[in-house]
């Protein structure tokens, strides 16, 4: 009975051994793979996610991309050339309408012109003057000639801007002239001497505000406005002509008297 209880003493304490055997393997074994753990267990939560794999659906971004600089430019009007403008002015405004004596005239006019912008329909410029030209041809010649020609009339700059303009550019010697006296010493002198000056009755009686004496061909004496715009439109032609008849548009005129 005694060694009955003895051999099965053994046989529980080798079965506790063995159970206390496993539990210390199993507790001791490395965790799974998988997000590392920190000392109490718990998932680390600083760990940065894995990198994306591009296999998601892509960014969609809402800020506009950055402007390149290689925007079309915008749409620039007709160009302004002393060529079109004197084309225009010579074919529309002939006869008793011309403006200038030749195409030459005209192109020794033009640059002296400040150019203005294309489409212009009032003020002293090229841009003014190159309308009217236009209008002349489509709507007809009074008063749009005289709007287009070198004196503008009250559409292109007043009669006197436009004549002192000219008075005080080409008539002197940058502007080619050495047959005397520059006709006035500058352009403030011209425009006050000009204020003074009678002009020719208006051929319409005024109903277009139009100077009706002047034309290319004429008035070439009286003391007028009129007879001194003529001298200065012929010198334009240049050569012997600009030397004879810039001594014809000053205040104390030889002819104009």
């Amino acid at each position: 009975m005694i060694s009955f209880q003895r051999i099965g003493l053994q046989h529980l304490i080798a079965g506790c051994a063995a159970s206390l055997s496993l539990a210390c393997s199993s507790s001791s074994s490395p965790p799974a793979t998988g997000a590392p753990v920190d000392s109490g267990g718990e998932p680390d939560s600083t760990t940065s996610p894995p990198p994306d794999a591009g296999t998601g659906e892509p960014e969609t971004s809402t800020t506009p991309p950055p402007d390149t600089g290689t925007s079309p430019p915008p749409e620039a009007g007709p160009a302004l050339s002393c060529t079109t403008y004197c084309a225009a002015v010579m074919s529309a405004c002939t006869g008793a309408n011309a403006q200038y004596v030749s195409m030459d005239a005209c192109m020794h006019a033009c640059p002296f012109f400040p150019v203005g912008m294309a489409g212009d329909t009032s003020g002293n410029t090229l841009g003014c003057r190159a309308t009217h030209a236009g209008l002349a041809a489509m709507s007809g010649t009074n008063p749009h000639c005289w709007h287009a020609g070198p004196y503008g009339y009250g559409a292109c700059g007043t009669e006197c801007e436009g004549f002192c303009t000219l008075a005080t550019t080409w008539c002197t010697p940058d502007g080619g002239f050495d047959g005397g006296a520059p006709p006035y010493a500058s352009d403030s002198a011209c425009l006050t001497a000009c204020a003074g000056f009678k002009r020719i009755d208006d051929a319409d009686g005024g109903a277009v505000g139009l100077d009706g004496g002047y034309n290319a061909t004429g008035p070439g004496s009286g003391n007028t406005l009129d007879c001194r715009e003529y001298h200065l439109g012929a010198s334009l032609a240049g050569g012997a002509d600009q030397q004879l008849h810039c001594q014809h548009p000053g205040a104390t005129s030889p002819t104009c008297m």
